[in-house]
Parts: C-alpha cells; sequence; structure tokens
C-alpha cells in the first residue's frame, strides 16, 4: 500500500531536522525500511510522488468496466464472446475473452465463455 502524501511530506520533514530513520518510523507507525526507501527516492528525485507503476498499462478504464456490467446484468450479451464483440463495436476497444472474464470477476459477476466452433482443416 502506498503511503499518502502528507506522511511522505511528514518523513521528509523529520528527515531534514535531522531525526534518525529509526526515529521517523517510530513517529509515523511504518517500518524503517519505508522510511530509507522514501528518502532514498526524495534525495535521488527531489520529489516526494511515488514511483510509477511498473508494467504495460491497461487497455480499459472504469467506464469499459461499467458497460460490460451493465450489459451481462440487462442481458445483451451472455458470455465473454459476445460481450467482447458488444464491447469492440460499441466502444472501439478489442478486448480478449480472457481480460472480459477479469472485468467481470472483479465485479462479481459469473460468466461463460463462448465456446469456439472450429473446423478441422485437416482431413485423412
Amino acid at each position: 500500500m502506498a503511503l499518502s502524501l502528507e506522511k511522505r511530506e511528514l518523513i521528509i520533514e523529520n528527515f531534514l531536522q535531522g531525526k534518525s530513520d529509526q526515529e521517523i518510523a517510530i513517529l509515523i507507525g511504518v517500518d524503517r525500511s519505508t522510511i530509507y526507501r522514501i528518502r532514498k527516492h526524495y534525495q535521488k528525485t527531489n520529489s516526494l510522488e511515488p514511483k510509477p507503476i511498473p508494467g504495460r498499462p491497461r487497455k480499459y478504464n472504469e467506464r469499459t468496466e461499467r458497460f460490460c456490467k451493465k450489459s451481462i446484468l440487462n442481458g445483451k450479451s451472455n458470455n465473454a464472446g459476445e460481450l467482447s464483440k458488444l464491447v469492440q463495436k460499441s466502444l472501439d476497444i478489442r478486448l480478449s475473452n480472457s481480460t472480459i472474464g477479469r472485468i467481470l470477476k472483479r465485479q462479481n459477476i459469473f460468466y461463460k465463455y463462448s465456446k469456439c466452433n472450429k473446423k478441422n482443416s485437416k482431413k485423412a
């Protein structure tokens, strides 16, 4: 869990007053390693903002999640495959069935995956 900006400011204020990491940790109620990490980040960047979250950004946002939930509950789609197509058509966002499943799981909605009808191209 990230510390609030107020706590970060308090950590740096106490550090600039010459208090040790241990004293600051006891004062604020966080682990000493957290104080050390925030202090080092401040010394390096001169900023209290936390590091950016690594990894690929999400393709969807809260609006997409609300759209998925509403579509399932209103009966516009019965499974993740149909919902994926509906999202692409309505919001112009391509999401896989697995991503749709994760969105719905986060919303505590149970769903069905659509079955893919693959034709055998090789016949003996």
